[in-house]
């Protein structure tokens, strides 16, 4: 017997690990599985190894008595019809809402598992389907900890999708619906449920013997989680075992068993049917559909769950070294249809390329102007790389979308220059999003690289969109600019898994011919607008690490990076890292704030340096939520430097009250050129509350300088001189974000919170201790 029923839980709770354990992948499991000492402290704090249990283990203490095994069944022939139910009240532990319940869905009958015999063989479960009425709230998605007989599993839930009720049963007659004191079984909502991404799958070839009441013995594949059921209460009658729950595995018979011998003439009654207004259904069975088996859900600290802290740029980023595998080409005199890829016959085309190369192979594309779409649409356990010969002289254009990803896996796109071909384009110039299945489920669009591209001059909509599902996202080394009208740069919608790293943000419109409209948004946008779209619900474990933002021309109420947006009832955003950025206000043009959180929690916004004039209605930081936002939890602002050299800063933050919960600002650097740091008392967030504060001159260059680095494909240069964006990068941290000798920043930060290395890769600390800000001094 696995004793667990000392443990009290939230069932909203997620399991989270110290931070030693964590990486860039999603889950609690993934991540204990590589950290042995999270792993014995979790076995030693719930007496349990993670795995699968004997065949004959016990249930988990707390669980219901019996397994239940469901068939699909719907009203036999002259059964009465179900009048549908409207606004249903059903309340579980992880919402309370209402529900239209319009059909029958399955029967499911107390089952012997493995000769452990049935506790209860009289009750039986009726499930109906339902749907969230047309003024229920949200669906919220949950990362939650499930044990029962095949082990322990983490599992996201994701909509409501059946009620399950306790239900007498007879063969041959009609029969009263079950005495509420007969039994203690409850009532039953079930959500749907996966493994939670980047957590250990369901192992492979699991079996299980069941019998029923049908007298089919039969030997099952387990397959796979599908739902989680919750005990509910339903209409107010209350549930009375809220630690009983049930999980449903799909199932298949086993080589060699025979099928389901169909079913009729079940008439079943429960608190439906009895006062269904042409009476009680009668039933016909068509096929097994799931096992569901005893479960109870194991509790976990609440604690932030972030990416891990940024250790450092990735190596020969702009210098990449020799390709590896097998090499093809692609030039602009190919041909798809007569090419073989080889360089003197090449393929005409990357999205003809990507299909025929095995996995580990090298595309190489010749310079030269590629017009249409470019389809990353194949799957490579290892990778591929689809790289520009020469870099940034394969150029790829088009009226529409430029670059998608929408089935691919195991890609990278590498040294392109890539833009819309001029006015009048459909929307968004690369669009990575998940469209293999299930938006979102475990086999998503993922493992997708962009680097060192120049993505550029949206005529339409986002620069560069993922969205929908995908995640395992890394975007690394690239130049962006000019995306239209009210949208950004990179607009993160519903992913997880995204590394945003070396990359360089600005505009300049007049560099590409175009007229400054001040009307656009965001340079970066982390947010789920998607209200169950997918699976995911928010996006989560995103790293922003060692970026520049310059040159601000959009409108007065965006931001460098916004996490969190659009006023749904979930979190739009958790566990984000926003981190050794340098973000420059070296323009007029007046923005909301550098950095903002709405609707948010888990983000930590560390060892930036934010500087310059920066007209913006709150200099340092906005934390607010808006619509049905819930309040920003567990925000923090350390090792960060917050310089006007002007002396202009009006407002230091806008932070409406309870619109914040929690909170830390801690040992940053402040300066308003030498005149006091703005402190308003109706703001939840103010210098004040930085009890580690260094007020002082970081001795940061002046930005007048300052040259928007526009590519040039005919010159071969970007406009400040440099030949690659690692140039570009480096030159704009070294001339504008690089303090000087004597500066208030050098040694004054917190060795506990600063990450490793700084902006430029350069290790931390260089002296006594780490410096405040983006860059580490020598």
């Amino acid at each position: 017997m696995i004793d667990i029923t000392h443990i009290t839980l939230d069932p909203r709770d997620s399991l989270r690990v110290p931070r030693m354990c964590r990486s860039n992948a999603v889950s609690f499991l993934t991540r204990i599985a590589r950290c042995s000492t999270a792993v014995a402290i979790l076995a030693i704090a719930l007496g349990v190894v993670v795995g699968p249990p004997p065949a004959d283990a016990a249930d988990p203490a707390g669980a219901p008595n019996d397994p239940f095994f469901c068939y699909k069944a719907r009203r036999d022939s002259g059964a009465p019809r179900l009048d549908p139910l409207f606004f249903l009240p059903v309340d579980d532990p992880l919402a309370s809402s209402m529900y239209d319940i319009r059909k029958r869905r399955g029967l499911c009958n107390p089952a012997d598992r493995e000769g452990t015999g049935i506790v209860d063989p009289v009750t039986h479960m009726l499930s109906y389907g339902l749907r969230a009425s047309s003024t229920a709230p949200d669906t919220v998605k949950h990362d939650v900890l499930v044990l029962d007989q095949f082990g322990l599993l983490a599992l996201t839930t994701a909509r409501a999708d059946r009620l399950m009720i306790p239900s007498a049963l007879d063969p041959n007659a009609p029969v009263p619906p079950l005495a509420e004191e007969s039994h203690v079984v409850d009532r039953l909502l079930c959500y749907r449920a996966r493994v939670t991404k980047g957590a250990p799958k369901f192992p492979k070839g699991v079996q299980t013997s069941v019998v029923d009441e049908f007298g089919e013995p039969v030997l099952l594949d387990v397959k796979k989680p599908q739902r989680l059921c919750f005990p509910a209460s339903v209409d107010g009658s209350p549930a009375t075992n809220p630690t009983g729950h049930l999980s449903c595995y799909k199932i298949k018979r086993a080589a060699g068993e025979l099928k389901h011998e169909k079913q009729s003439g079940l008439h079943a009654n429960n608190e439906i049917e009895d006062v269904n207004l042409d009476g009680p259904v009668f039933l016909k069975t068509s096929r097994r559909e799931e096992l569901c088996i005893p479960a109870v859900i194991v509790p976990g600290p609440t604690a932030c769950d972030l990416p891990t802290r940024d250790g450092g740029p990735t190596p020969d980023l702009c210098s990449p070294p020799a390709p590896t595998g097998s090499e093809f080409y692609v030039a602009t005199d190919g041909s798809d249809l007569t090419g073989d890829g080889s360089d003197l016959t090449p393929w005409a085309s990357i999205s003809h390329a990507i299909l025929q190369v095995a996995d580990g192979s090298t595309i190489l594309v010749h310079p030269g102007l590629y017009l249409g779409r470019v389809e990353l649409d194949a799957s490579f356990p290892t990778g591929v790389v689809v790289r520009s010969e020469v870099p940034y002289m394969a150029q790829l254009r088009h009226d529409s979308t430029v670059v998608t990803a929408f089935t691919g896996q195991g890609i990278t796109l590498e040294g392109f220059d890539i833009a819309h071909d001029g006015e009048g384009a459909s929307p968004l110039v690369v669009h990575i999003q998940d469209l293999r299945g299930e938006p979102g489920d475990d086999d998503f669009t993922g493992r997708i690289t962009l680097r060192n591209n120049v993505i550029h001059d949206s005529f339409n909509n986002d620069v560069l969109k993922i969205n929908n599902g995908a995640g395992e996202i890394i975007v690394e080394g690239n130049l962006f600019y000019n995306q239209q009208g009210d949208d950004e740069h990179l607009d993160m919608n519903s992913t997880t898994n995204v590394t945003v790293r070396d990359n360089v943000f600005f505009n300049d419109f007049a560099g590409s011919g175009r007229t400054v409209g001040n009307d656009t948004s965001n340079f970066i946008v982390v947010k789920d607008t998607t209200i169950g779209g997918d699976l995911n619900f928010g996006s989560a474990d995103i790293g922003i690490w060692r970026n520049v933002f310059a040159n601000w021309q959009g409108l007065s109420g965006a931001y460098f990076v916004l996490v969190g947006n659009d006023g749904h009832t979930y979190f739009g955003a958790h566990d984000v890292v926003v981190e050794n950025n340098l973000m420059l206000g070296n323009t007029a043009n007046t923005m909301r704030a550098a950095v903002g959180a709405n609707g948010a929690r888990c983000v930590e916004v560390n060892h930036n340096t934010i500087a310059g004039d920066l007209p913006s209605l709150a200099y340092a930081l906005r934390a607010n939520s808006e619509g049905s936002n819930p309040p920003n939890e567990e925000l923090s602002y350390t090792g960060n430097i917050w310089s006007d050299p002007t002396g202009t800063m009006e407002d230091f933050s806008d932070s409406p009250e309870d619109e914040t919960l929690s909170f830390v600002l801690d040992t940053n650097l402040y300066w308003n050129n030498g005149l006091a740091i703005p402190v308003d008392p109706a703001e939840t967030i103010n210098v004040t509350d930085d009890i580690g504060a260094v007020l002082g001159d970081p001795l940061l260059p002046s930005q007048a300088g300052l040259v928007p680095p526009v590519w040039d494909p005919i010159g071969g240069t970007f406009a400040d001189g440099s030949t690659t964006i690692c140039e570009v990068h480096a030159a704009l941290v070294t001339q504008y974000g690089t303090p000087s000798a004597g500066s208030a920043v050098i040694d004054a930060a917190d060795p506990a919170v600063a990450p490793d290395h700084d902006i430029l890769g350069h290790p931390r600390p260089s002296g006594a201790g780490p410096d405040l800000g983006a860059v580490e001094l020598p």
